[in-house]
């Protein structure tokens, strides 16, 4: 089920774009201008085919970038040019269907007025163009500083040393070329600006094996909180095989790292109990042994990456779930009643507050990006979660 996740859609974008490639190949080698010299024929032939060459063997490999001899920065800015590509191409596809359909309906009613024609020769670009000013528009939000979300989580029978506690939370970081140094730094100050109780960091430091994890930890370590910096870690540590090295590298820096542990927290009179877990795969038993890691006479919160378990920790009896790895949908599309998102195919809990039986969940949008540095809908926050008597 997780391969299925993480290879399925990566398939479907190559197949759609080759497909698209050839759709908009074959109408302009039939145009007057093409045809009008052999060079251009053979120009746009080897381009076709050098494109398509591209999409169906080296594409792929992107998305499993750790296998390849290309440096990771590298691979990042080639799989997002190469979206941004497939962006382009679906335009251009949407472009060609209207044009076709217009000239249809035209020699069907020939009547029809020259306003009407004149019309559409200007409202089919701009339709046709639809998706690629919108990948404008969320590169530009993706870029855009992190705002401040801060969210009150009511607790019936909280001590009174636990009303008011502030814990920040930093999650999906994906430190590299389109979330860099300077991103992180002021993140960190964003979150430290809060002066909160605890610190939490919630997965997915990297994005790939080659990522420089060392640099994205060094500047965490800045990270300031009455209680520590509280960790667990995400997909892409797993995915990286670097669930192991993130840990011993945190905790040299001073990271509390917890992996299917928990720790009570005294504040005060009271104590809470602050449980994590590693990331918790599609198709798998969720939050197996997790019921260990409760205790009775405190409030339970757990830190664990997907928010795809929260049914799991509600039934087990965790008060509250901190989450991130969607990415508030990273690109949600208006609907009116709903957001339509890929991400809703894996979880129903894509951004914002959530309760079941008496549990609570809270998954925040992140900070970084994945394959494309994008976000429509879905803007890269810093968390402040209080915990409030209800």
């Amino acid at each position: 089920m997780e391969t299925l996740r993480q290879y399925l859609l990566p398939a479907l974008i190559v197949l759609t774009s080759v497909v698209l490639q050839y759709r908009l190949y074959c109408y302009l080698r039939e145009t007057a201008w093409i045809r009008a010299r052999r060079p251009r024929v053979l120009s746009l032939s080897l381009l076709f085919y050098m494109l398509t060459a591209y999409m169906l063997l080296i594409a792929p490999r992107l998305v499993v970038g750790d296998r390849t001899v290309l440096a990771s920065a590298t691979l990042t800015r080639m799989l997002a040019l190469t979206l941004l590509w497939a962006v382009i191409l679906v335009s251009g596809g949407l472009w060609l269907w209207l044009h076709r359909k217009v000239a249809a309906s035209a020699t069907a009613e020939p009547a029809r007025g020259s306003s009407r024609r004149a019309f559409l020769r200007v409202a089919i670009p701009a339709v046709a163009a639809t998706p690629v000013l919108a990948a404008g528009a969320g590169y530009v939000v993706a870029r855009s500083r992190p705002v401040l979300k801060e969210v009150n989580i009511r607790l019936r029978g909280l001590h009174p040393d636990l009303n008011g506690l502030r814990m920040s939370q930093l999650t999906d970081i994906h430190y590299g070329p389109f979330f860099g140094r300077r991103d992180l730094e002021y993140a960190v100050d964003m979150a430290n600006s809060t002066r909160p109780h605890i610190a939490l960091v919630t997965g997915d430091l990297i994005t790939r094996r080659g990522d420089d994890l060392e640099g994205c930890l060094n500047i965490l370590k800045r990270l300031r909180s009455d209680a520590g910096v509280w960790a667990c870690h995400g997909n892409h540590e797993r995915y990286a095989g670097l669930e192991d090295a993130a840990t011993l590298l945190a905790r040299r820096r001073g990271f509390h790292v917890l992996r299917r542990d928990s720790e009570c927290l005294r504040f005060g009179a009271a104590k809470l109990n602050l449980a994590g877990v590693d990331y918790q795969s599609l198709g798998l038993a969720p939050l197996v042994g997790a019921e260990d890691l409760l205790v009775p006479d405190a409030p339970n919160v757990l830190l664990c990456h997907t928010p795809t378990v929260f049914d799991r920790a509600a039934e087990l009896g965790f008060d509250l779930m901190i989450a991130g790895h969607t990415h508030g949908g990273q690109v949600n599309l208006p609907l009116g009643f709903d957001n339509l998102t890929f991400v809703r195919l894996s979880t129903p809990y894509i951004q914002g507050l959530y309760r079941k039986n008496g549990s609570q969940l809270y998954v925040s949008c992140g900070l970084g990006t994945v394959a494309v540095p994008v976000r429509i809908g879905a803007q890269p926050e810093v968390t402040l979660i209080r915990l409030c008597a209800a």
